[in-house]
């Protein structure tokens, strides 16, 4: 079902039937969290290409029978669990918004499979220490203080007249 222009969010019940081995669900207009209900049988996951928000379901660790997971160009955030999952042999989490210490299970991996995520550091990526926190906006003044500070300009007009 994959370049089918599929929207809205992913029915759970879909990817959690017990005789699933694959799901090629690429480059369609899925959005929401990745459901954490999955198929204990997955072989391969591949979400990529879409609007899917929120964290890498943490249920992933528990899919021991999983060799491919592609979930790049989502917008995906949060930190990446650590999945230990032995057979895993493609990992693709690339250009998402994931952050934190990359988890050293993954560290096989090449960079190229987390690219894109300036927020996520540890080795093969960037040291966590030179990753820095983009500035917060500064707070817009209070509705109170703006009219402070439109009355107290006016105040010298008044004054000089």
């Amino acid at each position: 079902l994959h370049f089918n222009r599929l929207n809205g969010s992913l029915p759970s019940d879909i990817l959690s039937l017990p005789s699933l081995h694959s799901v090629y669900l690429q480059q369609n207009n899925f959005s929401g969290d990745i459901p954490s209900s999955l198929s204990p049988q997955l072989k391969l996951l591949d979400l990529s290409f879409n609007s899917f928000t929120g964290n890498i379901p943490i249920s992933i660790q528990n899919l021991t029978n999983l060799t491919g997971l592609s979930l790049q160009n989502n917008s995906l955030t949060g930190p990446i669990p650590n999945l230990n999952l032995p057979r895993l042999k493609h990992l693709n989490l690339s250009y998402n918004h994931l952050n934190g210490s990359f988890p050293s299970s993954l560290r096989q991996f090449p960079a190229s499979s987390f690219k894109g995520n300036s927020m996520l550091c540890g080795s093969p990526l960037n040291q966590c220490d030179s990753i820095t926190p983009s500035p917060s906006p500064s707070p817009s003044p209070s509705p109170l203080s703006s009219l402070f500070l439109f009355l107290f300009s006016l105040f010298p007009l008044f004054y000089i007249s």
